[in-house]
């Protein structure tokens, strides 16, 4: 039972980073909402790929952040569905 509620954890949070022209923002930095060591900073294509500490299909808080743009969070789910953080010019 414990080696199983393990790996019910290990799903990935998957998605992009946007403006509100649904534009790429590369250099964003997005991090699971407690686990601010994991932050990733998007690559040209605004994408990241983060640990959840979820199972699959589970929500988690997510946090993205730019210079020049307003901090944001959103609610995205774990696993194989992308999810858009859209991130406004300040």
């Amino acid at each position: 039972l414990k080696a199983m509620m393990a790996n019910e954890r290990k799903a990935n949070v998957i998605g992009i980073v946007e403006d509100d022209r649904q534009s790429a923002i590369s250099g964003a930095t997005v991090s699971v909402i407690g686990y601010g060591a994991e932050a990733e900073v998007t690559k040209d294509s605004g994408n990241f790929s983060l640990p959840a500490h979820a199972a699959d299909g589970q929500q988690v808080q997510m946090h993205a952040e730019k210079t020049g743009y307003r901090p944001a969070n959103a609610w995205c789910p774990a696993g194989d569905t992308p999810c858009t953080i859209l991130l406004q010019r300040d």
